[in-house]
């Protein structure tokens, strides 16, 4: 197929990207999900979300760096793929009810500052693991680990 017949499908480059990466964000939801629903306890389920979220970009990191590490700016004629897949909803889905039900008392408010500051920290993770192989880190999962537990206790 010539290049030119992929923008009878795809208005961009960006937009080819986008279409790419919802195959990613999908995969990983459904992975996600099945992970969660086999454990029992709220503090499993939202642990196994997390670790689930942050494994499924080290069994893929080149998808990582592709979705991550590009620079997906948005013209006046399209949006960025954050707002085109609806990542923020899709994360809230899953992570907002698990952390409801484990930061019991927390406002809306609260638990959205938590669950977005647990997205910093697993993207932290693996941006730092991935791109700065050469620096001796712990595994991914020992530092979510150290993580999770300073998020739980407090």
């Amino acid at each position: 197929m010539g290049a030119m017949t992929l923008y009878k499908y795809f208005g961009s480059k960006n937009e080819i990207l986008h279409h790419i990466w919802e195959d990613f964000f999908v995969e990983l939801f459904i992975e996600l999900q099945e992970k969660v629903l086999a454990e029992n306890s709220h503090n499993d389920k939202f642990r196994v979300a997390c670790y689930e979220y942050l494994n499924y970009w080290f069994k893929h990191p080149d998808r990582f760096r592709m979705v991550f590490l590009n620079e997906d700016r948005a013209d006046s004629e399209s949006s960025f793929f954050f707002h085109h897949a609806d990542i923020e909803t899709r994360m809230n889905e899953v992570f907002l009810p698990l952390a409801k039900s484990v930061f019991v008392g927390k406002s809306h408010e609260q638990l959205r500052k938590t669950i977005q500051g647990l997205i910093c920290q697993v993207h932290g993770i693996a941006l730092n693991l991935i791109t700065i192989s050469e620096y001796q880190w712990s595994g991914h999962e020992l530092l979510l680990e150290a993580y999770l537990d300073l998020l739980i206790e407090s």
